[in-house]
């Protein structure tokens, strides 16, 4: 990613605040192949824990108009596919590069072709990060860049 210049000073008492840093440095990415994950997954039509895959995410929110549960399947195995609530979601395949929030605790698990970014909340505000990666310069910039 590229660095982005400090802003313009716009209110006194907000100089020097400003870095950057890349995201590895402020969060955790993950994301899940799909060898690893069906093995362990069990899709229903009805349940309590949704799979969360990229069709789900579409401007910059959740879309649970058609989503697949997954309350049978070995969570044991799942640990770091498990989702909590400020986790951005961001699409890798399909449409690349579609965002969106977790909004609460228990009720989501990473599916393949999304990928998680958790962040450290005292570098990097959830709400702050999909504002950013939604802009127009942003997917521009990089997105772009990905999409053949």
């Amino acid at each position: 990613m590229q660095s982005l210049a400090q802003p313009t000073l716009r209110f006194k008492g907000f100089d020097n605040d400003w870095s950057c840093n890349s995201l590895g440095n402020i969060a955790n990415v993950s994301k899940l192949a799909g060898f690893e994950y069906t093995k362990y997954i069990k899709y229903e039509n009805a349940g309590k824990i949704i799979a969360l895959r990229a069709l789900n995410i579409k401007k910059n929110k959740l879309d649970l108009s058609d989503v697949k549960y997954i309350d049978r399947s070995d969570f044991s195995k799942l640990s770091r596919s498990k989702l909590y609530k400020n986790d951005l979601m961001f699409t890798y395949i399909g449409t690349i590069g579609e965002v969106a929030l977790i909004d609460q605790d228990d009720k989501y698990y990473l599916a393949p072709n999304v990928s998680r970014i958790r962040f450290d909340n005292k570098d990097c505000i959830p709400e702050f990060a999909i504002q950013y990666f939604s802009r127009d310069k942003f997917v521009k910039s990089e997105i772009k860049k990905f999409i053949s």
